[in-house]
């Protein structure tokens, strides 16, 4: 082999194997505390603002605040409603609309929902913080039952 190619293929060979202490780095994923994104929500419902902020830790996480702002007014969920919505995953939080079937289009800030207890199956669900009109309708949990997805209703 000629001594330049050997050189490069040293140099190239060397930042791509492992060597002493990284043979037992382990990369962590943090959990978000806090959360403020901004989004255009198109002409419907123009620039949206949310901000959501956790309570806890582990499997006992749960939103302290979830606020959204659109149309110039500001939407604070009920810590009630925000209280039943187990451990949060905050880096999931997108948001969404439809036009919708009636006068007002729908606004829908949406996250998944992670396990809340150690060891037990679980099957992702997701929160829907549905707004319509400037107001909050309500927050529903969609989960999967065998092939289906349905929603339930969070009440206080």
């Amino acid at each position: 082999m000629k001594p330049v190619l050997a050189s490069v293929l040293a140099v190239a060979l060397a930042g791509t194997l492992p060597h002493g202490d990284a043979l037992a780095s382990q990369e962590q994923i943090h959990d978000w505390r806090s959360l403020t994104t901004r989004v255009d929500a198109g002409s419907a419902f123009g620039t949206v603002d949310v901000t959501a902020r956790i309570k806890g830790n582990g499997f006992a996480r749960r939103l302290g605040t979830l606020q959204v702002n659109v149309g110039g007014k500001r939407i604070a969920v009920p810590t009630a409603l925000l209280a039943k919505l187990g451990n949060p995953q905050l880096r999931s939080l997108h948001v969404r609309s439809e036009r919708g079937y009636g006068k007002h289009p729908w606004l829908y800030v949406v996250f998944t929902l992670g396990p809340t207890k150690l060891n037990t199956k679980w099957t992702p669900s997701y929160a829907y913080v549905s707004i319509q009109n400037g107001k909050l309708v309500r927050v529903q949990v969609k989960r999967k039952h065998g092939a289906r997805w349905t929603f339930h209703t969070v009440t206080p």
